[in-house]
This record gives C-alpha cells, structure tokens and sequence, in this order.
C-alpha cells in the first residue's frame, strides 16, 4: 500500500529533525576525521531519503488532485472525454475462454476494435506491423472468446537485448494499449492470461499500459496524459486559453515562423529537428526509419508538422489520428528556437489544425504528474488521464526499470547529451529500440 500525503509529510518531518540532530554534532567532531566522514555519509543519506520523500509527497497530492478532477476514476464525463476512456462499469455474466489469435485471423481482431468503443489507435493492427518492420519485434494478441464471439483482446509485444533482458509489453513505443474490452472481469483475466505467455518465451515480466484503475496487480501510476477537449472554433480556443497564454505564442510572430503540414515529404526536415533535440535533452534517437515506416502504414492518420524560421526548420511533430481524437505522440523544437517562443506557437498552429479538421479532442500525450511538460499541457486547459500500468510475472511483484526515469539512466543520459548528432543518430536507434 502506497504511503498517504499526510504519512508522507509527518516522515519529511521526523527526516529533518534527525538531519537536524545529525549536523549538531559536526562541531565536536571537526578534529576527528573518522567521525566526520561518518556524519557526512550519514547527512548525505538522510538529505537523499528527505528528497526522495519530498518527491512522492509532491506526487501524491499531484495524484489526489487527478483522482477528484479526472472522470477516468469515476464515470465519463461526455464532452470533456473521448469514450476510449469510458468506465469499465459491467461484468460478463456468460462463460469465455482465453486463446491466442492466429496472425492470418487479425482481420477479426480489426473488426472487433472498429466495433468496440475502449479502442485507441495501439490497438491496430498496423501498429503492430509497423513496429515489427522497424524494429523486428513480434506481437501475439490473446483474445477472449464466448462462444466464438470475440469480447476482449490483449495484444503483447515482444522485446529482447542482451542489455534489458526478454519481455513483453502492451504497447511498446505508445501512450496505451492493454485490454481491449468493454468489460472489467474481462480486463483482468486477459491481464493473468499473460503469465503462461511469460513463462512459454522465458521472459522476466509484462508492461500492460492502461487508463484503468484499481486492477489487483502491482502498478506504476506517476504518468498521466493531458486530453483538451475542443472548442468548435480557433477563436474560441484563443479566448479560452487567455491573456497569458496568447502573449506566449504570439510572442514567436516577431520571427516570421511558417508552418507545413505534411507526410513522407516533410520527413527530412521533421528528423532533422526531432534527432537533434532528443540528443540535447541525453535521450537515444528513434531511426528515421520507425517514422517512414508509420507514416506508410498510417496513411492519412498519420500527419507531419514542420515549423521554419528563415526557410530552415526549427520545430517538429508526428500527429496520429483516431477517430475524433488527435494525437501528438512526439513533438520538438531546437535549442535556438527556445527563446522565439517558437514551442507555443507550433502548439497553437497544430491546435487550430486540429479544429478545422473538425476534430473533437486532442491529446497533449503522457508527463509525468507535475513536471514541466505536464504544467506545460495543463496551461492550454488540458485535462489529466492517469495512467496505471501493471505488471505480472511469475514471480510476482515485478516493476520495470527500463525508463528514462530510473536513476540508473542519468549518468547515460549525461553522456549522451555530450555527443555529437550524428553519432547519436547512429547508435541511438540501437539503444531505443528495447527501451518501450
């Protein structure tokens, strides 16, 4: 069980008081330098379990906040949410039985997500094929059947490197996935239905990347994702975001910026400003080809938006479409154009897009709760959808280090940022393909 605020805030407290009675003692021990050194290891202990401390406390009132306001916990709210993430709110009565799906039989799991109102674009099969072309990792999709009806999906990825070990997860790459079904006795036996999978391939564990709560399985939830529902104009949208927010993207006009909307022709200039910026922020690089590859696969659901300033790009974004949602799964800007406000401006040009696309909603994509990139959607008006993504293995208890936020990751991270772009475009595609 997760440690409430108030548990966390009265630790803080108890945390400081020993700091407190710790750096007491540094005055009668300056002459002894074993003493010293044994405070100092303890002051820098106890100053990283206050930090630590400090973190989750920061998180959990952060998650408290979603929890009151997001109807994801609760019910659907109709406008403020697509049904995608609609309540799991009945149980099927009837008997059903969990078989993997034969890939020459896909086409009846597309039909069942074209019928089904939880699905997202992870669910589709082209997903799938795209990531198997790019980066040759296979998905099998377990489906529950009643009487040979098809009423839930699983679909499960395949990963495996030397480095990160084999395991699967429920999609790689993207925001959702996990089970397809309208009913939550459903949800979690697909969620169980993984482990003999698991134990089949040898592999440690299984990400299921989902918006709903309260499964009986071990979990992360520090991630949400920000969902705007739309107005029905571009005035409207600039009246709605304010003064504040209006004087930030216009701000960028004093530069001239253009904007393209595009596909495979835009690509070039997309991965130009996408590869430089992940090197700066000390993140391997997605290959040019994962991109061209959606692109092709995706069609018209798929979108490319590149800003110039002076014929050259200085901003980037992928959109995927699905249904009355538009999506921005990746998004970037360089260094120089940081200070031209060019980031806004390109939010607000892909916004007013959206809208004369007549789209309903857009998803600002997943942040950690709180962090600058969340206030950053969260300014724009967007609503959080908490992510709770589970984990099952034989073993039990299993969560998975394999992100950027593993401390383990900041001295790569550090490195990488130092190198330059084309290595990084060179050996950053090797790196990121078995990091979901």
């Amino acid at each position: 069980m997760k440690p409430s605020p108030a548990s966390l805030k009265s630790h803080i407290k108890s945390l400081k008081k020993s700091k407190g009675a710790v750096s007491s003692q540094f005055k009668n021990a300056k002459n002894n330098p074993e003493q010293l050194a044994s405070l100092k290891a303890q002051m820098q202990a106890i100053s990283q379990e206050i930090a630590d401390a400090e973190a989750q406390y920061k998180a959990a009132v952060a998650k408290l906040n979603i929890a009151k306001q997001s109807p994801t916990q609760a019910e659907n709210n109709k406008g403020v949410l697509p049904e995608q993430f609609s309540a799991l709110s009945s149980e099927f009565s009837e008997e059903f039985s969990i078989v993997e799906l034969p890939k020459n039989e896909w086409h009846l799991w597309q039909a069942f997500c074209n019928t089904t109102k939880h699905t997202s674009l992870c669910h589709q099969p082209a997903i799938f094929e795209s990531i198997e072309a790019a980066f040759k990792h296979k998905t099998r999709i377990l489906v529950a059947k009643s009487g040979g009806t098809i009423i839930g999906g699983l679909p499960l990825t395949k990963l495996s490197s030397k480095l990160f070990g084999t395991f699967l997860v429920s999609t790689p790459y993207f925001n959702y996935g996990g089970p397809l079904t309208d009913y939550r006795n459903v949800f979690e036996a697909l969620m169980l239905a993984s482990k003999p999978l698991l134990h089949e391939i040898q592999a440690s564990h299984a990400e299921i990347r989902t918006t709903v709560a309260n499964a009986n399985l071990p979990f992360t939830d520090k991630k949400a994702s920000m969902i705007l529902a739309l107005p029905s104009s571009t005035d409207q949208l600039d009246k709605q975001v304010g003064s504040k927010v209006r004087a930030q993207f216009n701000k960028a006009n004093e530069n001239n910026p253009t904007v393209s909307f595009g596909h495979l022709n835009l690509l070039d200039d997309f991965y130009r400003v996408f590869a430089r910026n992940m090197r700066d922020l000390g993140t391997p690089v997605y290959s040019k080809h994962w991109f061209e590859t959606l692109l092709k696969q995706l069609g018209k659901q798929a979108t490319l938006v590149v800003v110039y300033v002076n014929k050259l790009p200085v901003g980037s974004a992928f959109l995927t479409a699905h249904r009355t949602m538009l999506e921005i799964p990746w998004a970037s800007t360089i260094k120089p154009a940081n200070s031209m406000n060019i980031n806004m401006w390109m939010y607000r040009q892909i916004l007013g897009h959206a809208i004369s696309q007549n789209y309903q909603y857009f998803d600002f994509g997943r942040s950690t709760i709180d962090a600058g990139t969340y206030k950053f959607k969260k300014q724009w008006g967007a609503k959080p959808v908490a992510h709770y993504w589970y984990y099952t293995s034989d073993e039990g208890g299993y969560v998975a280090q394999t992100n950027p936020d593993n401390p383990k990751f900041k001295l790569l991270i550090a490195v990488w940022k130092r190198l330059p772009v084309w290595v990084a475009n060179l050996i950053g595609p090797l790196v990121i393909r078995n990091l979901p």
